[in-house]
This record gives C-alpha cells, sequence and structure tokens, in this order.
C-alpha cells in the first residue's frame, strides 16, 4: 500500500533475514545497472520512486533470502566471464546470498501462488530449490489447461545459495533472564 516507499525499503530492509518485494520491476539490457524497482511515491506524489540495481551495490543486507516478485527481475546482460548483470545481481552485492527473480514479465495471480507455496515448503524445511521446484509442480498440477502452460509458472528462479532457510522464534538468553529477574527483585 501507501508504505511501499523506498525510503521504507532503505530504512528497515538491512534488519530483514527475508525480503519479500511484490512490486513493478523494469529491466534494462543495454545498461543493465539501471534495472530497477518501482516503489510507491513519497509524499503526494503519485510517481514512482525507482530502486536502481546500482544503488542496492551500496546496501548491507542481512536478508539470507529476497524474493523479488516483479517483472524481469532477473533478466539482464550476460558479460562473458562475469556472467548476467541484473537487478538480483545487486541484491548479491548487497549480501543477499539466495534470490527469487524473473525472466519476463510475470503473471501476477500465478506468480503469486507458486511463491505462496514456495513459502509454505520453505516452512516445511526444504532445500530453497527444492521448495520452488515443488512449488511449481503443485501450481502446474493444479492449474487448468491455459494457466499450466511455462508462461505463467516459469519465469520466476533461484539464484545462489539452495540451502534451507529457518527462522528461529527469538526466545530470552540466559543472561536476558537473569537481568530481567535482577530488575524484578
Amino acid at each position: 500500500g501507501n508504505e511501499a516507499t523506498k525510503l521504507n525499503f532503505e530504512q528497515h530492509a538491512h534488519e530483514a533475514d527475508i525480503i519479500h518485494l511484490a512490486l513493478h520491476g523494469k529491466a534494462d539490457v543495454e545498461n543493465p545497472l539501471k534495472g530497477s524497482i518501482l516503489f510507491n511515491g513519497s509524499g503526494n506524489s503519485s510517481a514512482y520512486d525507482h530502486l536502481y540495481s546500482y544503488e542496492l551495490m551500496n546496501y548491507k543486507l542481512k536478508a539470507r533470502l529476497a524474493v523479488l516478485s516483479a517483472c524481469e527481475t532477473g533478466l539482464g546482460k550476460m558479460y562473458e566471464g562475469e556472467g548476467v548483470y541484473n537487478l538480483a545481481r545487486g541484491f548479491r552485492y548487497a549480501g543477499c546470498p539466495a534470490l527469487i527473480s524473473s525472466l519476463w514479465r510475470i503473471d501476477d495471480r500465478s506468480t503469486a501462488l507458486v511463491i505462496k507455496g514456495f513459502y509454505e515448503q520453505l516452512a516445511s524445511g526444504k532445500n530453497l530449490d527444492d521448495a520452488l521446484k515443488q512449488s511449481k509442480n503443485q501450481y502446474i498440477n493444479s492449474a487448468d489447461e491455459l494457466l499450466a502452460h511455462p508462461r505463467y509458472w516459469a519465469g520466476m528462479l533461484l539464484i545462489g545459495e539452495s540451502a534451507p532457510i529457518i527462522l528461529k522464534e527469538q526466545h530470552p538468553t540466559w543472561s536476558s533472564w537473569l537481568l530481567l529477574i535482577i530488575l524484578i527483585v
């Protein structure tokens, strides 16, 4: 909604273990460092605020996974000996070891179903690649003939590490319990 601004992202992204951005994305194949995600404009503006790939390279993220549910976030230009330069690469430079990004203009509904299934599989302890594969298989098996076409589900891909991500509940440590007991007494 209105809180999906570049400023909010800049202020809070460094705190997240998982970053999920379901926004508009734009690749720039000729100048891949100018690929961007479009956030809601700040203030009363109806314009978009762009977060460019080159800007991400200066961020310090602790996130172990970024899910970029936006068009063309994995589309870019191939450089020999370097690989593909794209928006996803900006997240890798910022320290995010695993990304799910898109290769083309994705369908919002089908992508939402694939990603929902991905998170369900991830919560069951699966590796990232297995979770995405299982989610896509579930989508295909439940879709009609038209929506089972790869255009609707195959555009999302994993880049980087595939180890499972287990988010632990935060429990107070012994030292914090001791401090709490001391403060009560």
